[in-house]
Formats: C-alpha cells, sequence, structure tokens
C-alpha cells in the first residue's frame, strides 16, 4: 500500500519548501565611489559629534575610516595622520578601546552642556 508520495519526491518537496522560505539576500559590489561618499558623509557626522554632545564621534570615525579604506586611500591616509582623529583611530585599531583622556573630556563636556542647559 503506498502512501502516495515517494521518497524522492517528499525530499524534493522540502528542499523547495525551504527556499521558498530563505531570505534572498541580493549582494551589491559596492563602487569606490559609494564608498567615498558614504566615507564623506560618515565624517561628517563625525566632525559634527564633535560639536554636538549627544552624537558620538567615535563610531562614525570608525565607519568614516572602514569606508574611506574602500573608496580613497588619500581620504584613509588624512584620517589616520589627522592630529586628533587620527589618534582615536589608532587607539582603537591597536587597543579596541578609547583613551582615558578622550573618556574624561567627554564627560567633562556633557557635564558643562547640562549645567548650561
Amino acid at each position: 500500500m503506498s502512501v502516495g508520495i515517494e521518497k524522492t519526491n517528499s525530499s524534493q518537496f522540502w528542499a523547495e519548501l525551504q527556499l521558498l522560505f530563505e531570505p534572498q539576500i541580493a549582494y551589491v559590489p559596492m563602487t569606490p565611489l559609494i564608498a567615498l561618499i558614504l566615507a564623506y558623509l560618515f565624517l561628517a557626522l563625525a566632525i559634527v559629534g564633535v560639536l554636538l554632545p549627544g552624537l558620538p564621534t567615535v563610531p562614525f570615525l570608525l565607519l568614516a575610516a572602514w569606508f574611506s579604506a574602500r573608496g580613497s586611500s588619500r581620504l584613509h591616509r588624512w584620517l589616520y595622520e589627522h592630529p586628533h582623529l587620527g589618534k582615536l583611530l589608532i587607539d582603537w585599531e591597536t587597543q579596541r578601546a578609547i583613551s582615558r583622556c578622550s573618556k574624561v573630556l567627554a564627560v567633562f563636556m556633557l557635564s558643562i552642556s547640562w549645567v548650561v542647559l
């Protein structure tokens, strides 16, 4: 007595069902132009983050460095050679941490902004 579904059809059915519900992710390669535009965008946000206490600087700076490495070696080199921004990037790259001086300065600036407001 046959159940009605053969074993080969059953495995094929489950394979097709799995493909149906599997998320389809389209891989779009990043061109250097797109990477350069994003690098400048995140660099602008990082610079604004220096001025505004509520906006973080380091995450945007790290994104700017990552995108500049894929978009422009000149911008990437400039970021690492910058007297202030380069130190943050080098500290993050070597120690995976923000320097104590930067943390103290951030807390000090937040405190001043709370007093002023």
